[in-house]
């Protein structure tokens, strides 16, 4: 169940590396540099929130973590869908935020989570991470071109700039919403997962007497 959620998780976010470019560009039509500057502020919330929610995680293994994470991931996505083409380009971050919140919220307590669920084989633990990351990277990209593609018409290259825009954002709010709903179904699994109980159980055997060498 949490390798599904994590599956997910990282389908979102090939989603949005995939998507908001082209939305950016073809549908917006500003230039790559401002699609660096949206993409930069949704990665900056990575380097600091990892640290604090594996905190979170090593001191109160709170159940609502990982279905709490990827709930923001899907109303940030979700938001960016529906208001993209309704806000002035500053308003893409604020739109993203919930899901650059929620990314940089996930990463560290489901890596931790998967590790401590088999204790006596991290290592299969940890190829099985890898695989569902290049999963959901892989399902993510592909579902992203496939949607977007089958929603354009075939004779979008003959059209204007400012008549295929309006194309590109309605191609971009059908695919957003379609990772939207897998996205919620990763959150919903995630509800139901067992939180493994490891910390506890190993300072309970750190504290356990040990017999004498002479008994």
């Amino acid at each position: 169940m949490a390798l599904f959620s994590n599956t997910t998780f990282h389908l979102s976010m090939l989603t949005v590396f995939t998507l908001v470019p082209i939305v950016i560009e073809d549908g917006l039509g500003y230039t790559p540099i401002v699609v660096s500057m949206v993409l930069l502020s949704h990665q900056s919330f990575g380097l600091w929130i990892p640290p604090i929610a594996g905190l979170l995680y090593d001191r109160y293994n709170p159940r609502w973590l990982g279905p709490g994470s990827l709930l923001l991931v899907a109303l940030g996505v979700g938001l960016l869908a529906i208001f993209a083409a309704q806000v002035p380009i500053w308003g893409l971050p604020l739109l993203l935020l919930p899901a650059s919140v929620g990314t940089a919220l996930f990463i560290s307590p489901y890596n931790a989570l998967v590790m401590n669920t088999l204790p006596e084989n991290r290592s299969f633990a940890s190829g099985m991470l890898e695989t569902t990351r290049q999963m959901g990277h892989t399902v993510g990209t592909t579902i992203a071109a496939m949607v977007l593609g089958l929603s354009l018409p075939a004779t979008i290259e003959f059209l204007s700039a400012a008549d295929a825009q309006t194309y590109y954002q309605q191609g971009f709010r059908t695919a957003a919403l379609v990772v939207v709903w897998i996205v919620l179904t990763g959150a919903i699994v995630a509800m139901f997962q067992k939180v493994p109980a490891v910390r506890q159980q190993e300072e309970s055997r750190e504290a356990a007497p040990q017999p004498s060498g002479g008994d």
